[in-house]
């Protein structure tokens, strides 16, 4: 006869100590978690207690494997709230299983915390069967976030992702695990309708066509946000980088009136067209996925001229000369052969840094102007820094020739700079190096789902934290217009 037991009984699994009595915060929980394991008509259910058993395992540990995969995004978000939100999206896309994100943070704490106690037993010590599926993913999800968390817990609003309370009869009966699909994004969202969306300026229309965003992203919109893309990181190939920030333009971006801003839907990697250009062969014809700094300039102008208030974009420099590309075989033009898109995707002297940029409008003592604002690690990092040390001249040069080209386009735009401001984030993992593109690309998360925390007001200091984890200096060179200087200014920026 099998060995019959009750469902709340099986998930006193192998390598796990859970506590006697309630293991959830509220009875509602529980039936959302036993559901979740066992189907919505677990309370009835009798089975074999290992089919039970390895039901619960096989559903936590992809849990917690969609919890690792995430570990960068928690870096760089700095947002626990937030981080669980994208990781309950994933739940929802790649496993059709809906749970807010506070249930999922619950859950997964539950069984960190039984792991860590088991851990901490006296027979634990003594254990020498190897570590379970389950075990192993939990274990390298407790080392992945160090003894202590080390991610601040700031409330966030709940714009990530559609997520909704359903009853347990929604949840799958059986935690169906699909295969993860291509595009977990464009999976969810419906793709009947007119994509990319009209309301986006022209020019994020037009890079969210190409084919290989449209076949991950059709369909994303803000009102089917699907699953946010891989969080990109400085060696992140080009695609990866586009897909991110063509997600965020496209599930981010309101419908009007309320959509106040704009985002560049192309990373920044050039100064102009002509660089752009010279880069295409060496760097296996990859250049063409990069937008450039003159573009972005005029996509703001554009922006503004349409009543958009605040411009953001992603850059991505690399430094590394064409010369130096072509030595690491990254353009091997004499034979027309060679691995140039492998070496610029993935040699390290060819990685990309991270700065984001925001442009806003504002008045300062009556006069209408912009305020300029560069989130750049390197300026509070120092392992950014130590890890760039060998670009260190021609990184300050990219800076100084992007606050240049601001510059002249505002000067040919008629248009004043009140202030500019540079810094970055000042929370990170302690025991873990910082990537310059993941910060920004969470940094500007940050900036389009809690606009209200990470910008300025009207009495800015010299340096002050717009939110726990930001701080930053105003620019010396970037001063407060002065009053007298309020008549002689002509205000239209788009004569």
């Amino acid at each position: 006869m099998p060995n019959i037991v009750h469902p709340k009984q099986a998930l006193h699994l192998e390598g796990i100590h859970l506590a006697p009595g309630p293991l959830f915060s509220s009875s509602e929980m529980g039936k959302r978690v036993y559901g979740l394991f066992f189907g919505p008509h677990y309370a009835q259910a009798v089975a074999d207690k290992d089919t039970l058993r390895n039901r619960a395992t096989g559903v936590l540990s992809d849990i917690f494997a969609l919890c690792l995969a995430r570990v960068g995004t928690f870096t760089a978000l700095h947002d626990s709230n937030l981080s669980w939100q994208v990781v309950a999206g994933d739940m929802a896309e790649q496993y059709r299983c809906i749970m807010k994100a506070s249930e999922v943070e619950e859950l997964v704490t539950v069984f960190s915390n039984a792991r860590r106690k088991f851990l901490s037993l006296p027979r634990a010590a003594a254990l020498t069967s190897p570590s379970t599926k389950l075990t192993a993913v939990i274990d390298r999800w407790l080392d992945a976030i160090g003894p202590e968390p080390q991610i601040s817990s700031q409330p966030a609003p709940s714009l990530l992702l559609p997520m909704r309370s359903a009853p347990v009869e929604s949840l799958l009966a059986s935690f169906s695990l699909l295969a993860p699909s291509s595009s977990p994004a464009a999976a969810a969202a419906n793709t009947s309708r007119s994509w990319p969306p009209s309301h986006l300026p022209a020019a994020d229309v037009d890079f969210l066509k190409h084919g290989k965003i449209r076949e991950h992203l059709g369909g994303v919109c803000w009102s089917a946000k699907g699953a946010m893309p891989v969080l990109p990181a400085e060696q992140s190939d080009p695609l990866a980088l586009r897909l991110f920030v063509g997600w965020l333009a496209a599930a981010h971006t309101p419908p009007p009136p309320t959509n106040t801003f704009a985002l560049f839907a192309a990373p920044v990697a050039f100064m102009n067209n002509k660089a752009r250009q010279d880069w295409f062969r060496p760097s296996g014809y990859q250049s063409k996925m990069f937008g450039h700094v003159e573009g972005f300039l005029e996509y703001a102008a554009d922006a503004f001229k349409s009543g958009k208030q605040m411009v953001l974009g992603l850059c991505t420099p690399f430094f590394a000369t064409i010369q130096e590309a072509q030595t690491l075989g990254a353009g091997n033009l004499a034979s027309g052969s060679g691995n140039s898109l492998e070496i610029f995707n993935n040699h390290a002297k060819l990685r990309r840094f991270g700065t984001a940029v925001m442009i806003r409008l504002v008045e300062r003592n009556g006069v209408q102007g912009l305020q300029v604002v560069f989130f750049c690690p390197w300026d509070q990092h120092q392992w950014v820094k130590d890890s760039w040390r060998a670009y260190d001249w021609r990184l300050r040069l990219w800076k100084q020739q992007m606050m240049a080209a601001v510059e002249k386009w505002a000067a040919a735009k008629n248009v004043p700079i009140h202030e500019g401001y540079s810094g970055g984030s000042i929370a990170a993992r302690k025991d873990r190096d910082a990537d310059s593109v993941e910060m920004c690309a969470g940094w500007l998360m940050r900036v389009v789902t809690a606009t209200e925390k990470t910008i300025p007001g009207v009495g800015e200091e010299d340096e002050w934290e717009w939110e726990e984890v930001c701080f930053f200096k105003k620019l010396e060179n970037w001063g407060v217009v002065k009053d007298t200087e309020a008549d002689e200014m002509d205000m239209d920026i788009y004569d």
